[in-house]
């Protein structure tokens, strides 16, 4: 059962060893599900990086990546902290932040704004000092009202909190834009002004220039909270940093909590259509709210579900749910054999699960979904010429709680795919290089991406399903047949985003 708690108890629930003593304590009954019902406004931070480190092709580069990351949570906790403000979530370049406000929905936007911008001055300069002349930019969006929180769960290690509502969903979407598609200029943060007076009226957006003369404008007491900032950087970077160098060495005792340097598919598995369902339960009773906040902690154990329909040898890395979209790798024994079927045979089964027609656990996923479905994207890379399928997994920390990220080339493309406009749900999104190393039968269901024909290639469940049906007739066995991909001996050129 739905058991409402405050914000800062979920907060202690993220430590496993507190939320085990709430169920001692009998805080907590067993199958409690703790959820905090929240006003506040939720400031999402991207940071945008080039792609030779965001999608690193080797392992310097990706370690470099998880260096970039541990500053820039820094940064946020800097900022965050003498202005009172949590973090929820660290997804890898993404932050997500709540300022809690009281229930008549009064926010001061002046205090707001200069968190906004201490925080955009202190990433700015200490990523700016770490990667030296590479070119960089971080945005911002924040948005105001009510929004349910849990704790992340299943596989995932993270002490992460996810948020259910329109003021958490609306600044991310803001953020996925293209500058050309009404996004966020670099170095400014959208603020959905209207949500101050009606959270659900349609968004009107304030673009606050957050840039280094933003700062030097700020008013004396907000420069103190600048010297506080700069303070908590200086005492909490040092240590941060050198706890993921000695984290980085190999530690046979501690194999959870290190990076590791792993092969395989990363994937992205959007719910596509829950907002409205959140949207719908935030204006019904108290029964509705509950009703969703139980369905959607079953909507988390979705993964380890999925992870036994997988051959073996393929494990499941749970990384944080960003929202109402599961973050995964498909971790590989044999990267050479699972590219030639795996993207086929992971995102069908992922939709086949959904459809309650498929295998994964005894759940009545159908039921639990209702009408929304799911759009799945996943990346690996090419086997030869570059890092591609490796990614380096590592934890950063802010405000005492450990965040588990990803750095490397599926990292990136993954995201890239995922967020990619043009696609809907059921759909499949792959990258160029994993639909060249697919065995040439499973290649049939997929088409050019409508906005990106040189990046990616688009399956519908339908043309995967059928696919399917047609090689095991062919075949006749259940198994995926083993034709070693090809190698080339010189890798294609690699076209990038214009992100």
């Amino acid at each position: 059962m739905p058991k409402r708690v405050s914000f800062n108890q979920l907060l202690g629930f993220t430590k496993r060893a507190i939320l085990l003593e709430a169920y001692n304590a009998k805080t907590l009954g067993e199958g409690d599900v703790p959820f905090s019902d929240t006003q506040g406004v939720h400031i999402y931070s991207d940071l945008k990086l080039e792609m030779s480190l965001a999608a690193a092709e080797d392992e310097e580069g990706a370690y470099r990546n998880l260096q970039i990351l541990q500053v820039y949570a820094t940064a946020a906790e800097s900022a965050a902290v003498p202005a009172g403000i949590s973090i929820l979530e660290i997804q890898g370049q993404r932050i997500h932040f709540l300022k809690e406000v009281e229930s008549d929905g009064s926010v001061d936007l002046e205090a707001l704004y200069a968190m906004c911008r201490i925080f955009h001055g202190v990433a700015t300069r200490e990523i700016g000092r770490l990667i030296g002349g590479t070119e960089f930019s971080i945005r911002m969006a924040a948005d105001c009202g009510r929004a349910f929180l849990l704790k992340s769960s299943g596989l995932d290690e993270s002490e992460s909190i996810v948020s259910l509502g329109v003021p958490a969903n609306r600044p991310a979407k803001k953020l996925a834009r293209n500058v050309g598609d009404n996004g966020v200029p670099a170095g400014h943060l959208a603020f959905n002004i209207a949500s101050l007076t009606d959270s659900d009226a349609e968004a009107q957006w304030e673009i606050i220039d957050l840039r280094e003369e933003s700062i030097l404008a700020l008013a004396a007491n907000q420069q103190i909270l600048l010297e506080s900032a700069n303070d908590v950087f200086k005492s909490r970077n040092s240590t941060a940093m050198t706890k993921l160098a000695r984290d980085f060495s190999p530690n046979p005792n501690n194999p959870v909590h290190q990076p590791l340097r792993r092969q395989g598919f990363m994937m992205r598995a959007d719910l596509d259509g829950f907002s409205a369902r959140v949207r719908d339960a935030m204006n019904g009773s108290d029964e509705d709210a509950y009703e969703l906040v139980r369905d959607f902690h079953s909507i988390m154990q979705y993964p380890a579900a999925f992870k036994e329909t997988l051959p073996s040898g393929i494990k499941v890395l749970l990384f944080p749910w960003a929202g109402d979209c599961s973050n995964m790798l498909l971790e590989c024994e044999d990267y050479e054999l699972e590219r030639t079927y795996l993207p086929n045979t992971a995102a069908l089964n992922w939709h086949d699960q959904g459809r309650g027609t498929g295998l994964g656990g005894k759940t009545n996923w159908r039921k639990v979904l209702g009408e929304t479905k799911w759009l799945v994207a996943l990346a690996g890379g090419e086997n030869d010429g570059a890092d591609h399928g490796y990614i380096l997994t590592g934890n950063v920390e802010a405000m005492g709680r450990t965040f588990h990220v990803g750095a490397g080339w599926g990292w990136r493309r993954s995201l890239d795919a995922e967020q990619s406009k043009g696609t809907k749900a059921e759909e499949t999104v792959i990258q160029k290089e994993d639909f060249d190393g697919l065995d040439t039968d499973l290649q049939k269901p997929f088409r050019d991406h409508p906005y990106h024909p040189t990046l990616f290639k688009v399956a519908s469940f339908e043309g995967l399903a059928k696919s399917n049906r047609e090689r095991r007739n062919e075949i006749r066995i259940s198994a995926p047949a083993i034709v070693p991909a090809t190698k080339a001996v010189i890798p294609a050129p690699r076209p990038y985003l214009n992100r």
